[in-house]
C-alpha cells in the first residue's frame, strides 16, 4: 500500500504558558573604557596666606615682648617653648587658637620643632689625627738587678820596645811602644 500526499498544514495553535526561568548566566566580559569627561570648573580663590619675616630667636616670651616690635610680619622663635611668634599688632587673636596672653600683639603659630628623626647611619671613619705632643718624663723606676759579667773587650798594653809575650793578652788587644809611639795589634 501506498501512502498518499501530505495534507495541508493546520492552523497555528494558541500561545503556550510561559516556562520556568532558566539558571543565571555567566558574567560577561568587561566593556571598553568610556571617554574622559570634561574638566570641571575652577574653584573659588582661597583666602590670602600669612606672610612673615623670620628675624631670629629669643630666650623667653618676656624677652620677646621687651623688644617692642612694631613691624607686622616679624617672626621670632621663643626658645623656652620652641614656638614661633609673628607680630600682627591689633590683628593678633585675643582668644582661641594663636592667642597667648603673655605676648600681646603676637600670634603664637605653635611648636616649630619637628619630631625626633631616626638615627642616621654611621659615618665613615675619619683620617688619623696628628701626633700629639710628647708627654712629660715619668718618674725614675726602681734600680734593676745586676746583669751577668760581660765578655772581656780588647785592652791596651804599653811598654818600652816591641811587644813580646804579654801575660793575659788576647787576640785583638793593642800594644803601645812608649819609646817610638808605634802601635801593635796583638794576635
Amino acid at each position: 500500500m501506498r501512502q498518499g500526499p501530505d495534507g495541508r498544514p493546520g492552523r497555528t495553535g494558541p500561545q503556550g504558558a510561559t516556562g520556568a526561568q532558566g539558571p543565571k548566566g555567566d558574567t560577561g566580559a568587561q566593556g571598553p573604557q568610556g571617554i574622559q569627561g570634561t574638566t570641571g570648573a575652577t574653584g573659588a580663590t582661597g583666602p590670602a596666606g600669612r606672610t612673615f619675616d623670620p628675624e631670629g630667636s629669643v630666650a623667653t616670651k618676656a624677652a620677646l615682648v621687651a623688644m617692642n616690635v612694631t613691624t607686622k610680619g616679624k617672626a621670632y622663635v621663643v626658645l623656652e617653648n620652641k614656638h614661633l611668634y609673628v607680630y600682627e599688632g591689633n590683628e593678633a587673636p585675643t582668644s582661641g587658637p594663636g592667642y597667648d596672653s603673655a605676648t600681646p600683639g603676637f600670634t603664637d603659630m605653635g611648636d616649630v620643632s619637628g619630631p625626633q628623626g631616626a638615627t642616621g647611619a654611621a659615618g665613615a671613619q675619619g683620617p688619623t689625627g696628628a701626633t700629639g705632643p710628647t708627654g712629660a718624663t715619668g718618674a725614675q723606676g726602681p734600680k734593676g738587678d745586676t746583669g751577668p759579667q760581660g765578655v772581656r773587650g780588647s785592652t791596651w798594653f804599653s811598654g818600652n820596645g816591641a811587644p813580646g809575650t804579654i801575660a793575659g793578652s788576647q787576640v785583638g788587644d793593642r800594644y803601645l811602644d812608649l819609646t817610638d809611639g808605634a802601635v801593635y795589634l796583638l794576635s
